[in-house]
């Protein structure tokens, strides 16, 4: 029955969601849709808190964040603030909706995001090796890691170079 429930709460978020994404870009709201270095700042740290709670969650209780569809509520809130940078580029009429630092900084985050996930899966694969993880988790494990550590990155290239 949670499953099922869960299940339906995603639907209905993500339909909602997507029907805003088209809609709202067309009427006169779309003066409202604009992207800020507050808007970046914030999906970088949603990035940091949605990676870290869904690592936590997946070496906690790895079963049931897959069986009860637990990780795709951790992810939505960042998979809804880029539903809106798509509202905002729709707005705007325009695929460039970032200045070139937001770009490079990026670039240097996803550098760095695939750099370590070459060294952390290496560890989960040790894991998986020794008993200690099983086969289903995997993914997950790879997902939060490297979208806590671009948005981890690209945050700190953002604020601090």
């Amino acid at each position: 029955m949670e499953e099922k429930i869960i299940k339906i709460v995603l639907l209905v978020i993500l339909f909602a969601a997507v029907l805003l994404a088209f809609i709202m870009p067309r009427t006169g709201l779309k003066r409202y849709l604009k992207m800020n270095d507050t808007l970046f700042v914030t999906t970088n740290v949603l990035g940091i808190l949605c990676g870290i709670t869904g690592l936590v969650f997946s070496f906690l209780m790895p079963a049931t964040l897959i069986r009860l569809h637990i990780w795709e509520l951790i992810i939505m809130p960042f998979a809804l603030i880029y539903l809106y940078w798509l509202m905002v580029a729709d707005a705007q009429k325009t695929e460039k909706i970032i200045d070139e630092k937001q770009a490079f900084d990026m670039s240097k985050g996803a550098v760095v995001a695939w750099c370590v996930s070459i060294i952390f899966m290496g560890i989960v694969f040790s894991l998986y090796q020794n008993g200690n993880l099983s086969g289903g988790v995997w993914f997950l494990l790879f997902l939060f890691q490297s979208l806590g550590v671009f948005s981890a990155a690209t945050f700190y290239f953002f604020k601090y170079e």
